[in-house]
């Protein structure tokens, strides 16, 4: 995504600088009270400039992000057909202390979560469309829906993987 990333110097690991971007993703099982639910994992590379007044001295990290939906919800996935907008239940990141439990690191504050029903209203972007003849999956991370507005205009800037692969994610869901 090249969205606001005109920088003078290298980006490094990191494949963006907007909160759009991915170095893993994949399924989760989140279970809580006897109720199931089914997780997007995200590993980003992140970072931040130790002088954010000049832009200077940009700093990698990693961090580690779960996305939760009820499965009703992600279920839609299997019958898209066009744009499909999914609303994730609980969007929450991982200790920075505890990156080396990766996904592991996200559940105290998924548990915070659900013991309070902490709810923000976001949306996943989605869309199973035709490119050069190929049938392809295109899709954005959640963003809260107070920013999406002002984010990132779908049409033009999206993360897309072929149909296959999109295949394989909605056999996961049977």
């Amino acid at each position: 995504i090249d969205i606001n990333e005109k920088y003078d110097s290298p980006l490094g690991e990191t494949k963006s600088k907007t909160p759009q971007n991915i170095d893993e993703i994949g399924l989760l099982e989140v279970s809580y009270k006897d109720e199931n639910y089914v997780a997007i994992g995200v590993k980003k590379y992140e970072g931040k400039y130790k002088y954010p007044s000049i832009k200077k001295d940009w700093h990698y990290y990693t961090s580690y992000y779960v996305y939760v939906f009820e499965i009703d919800e992600f279920k839609k996935i299997k019958t898209i057909d066009g744009l499909l907008e999914l609303k994730p239940l609980y969007v929450t990141y991982g200790d920075s202390l505890q990156k080396d439990k990766e996904f592991q690191s996200c559940y105290k504050n998924l548990k915070f979560l659900f013991e309070n029903e902490s709810y923000d209203q976001w949306k996943m972007m989605s869309k199973k469309t035709t490119d050069e003849g190929n049938e392809v999956f295109r899709f954005l991370l959640p963003e809260k829906m107070s920013k999406y507005a002002e984010a990132i205009d779908f049409e033009k800037h999206y993360f897309e993987v072929s149909i296959n692969k999109f295949n394989e994610l909605r056999s996961m869901l049977e």
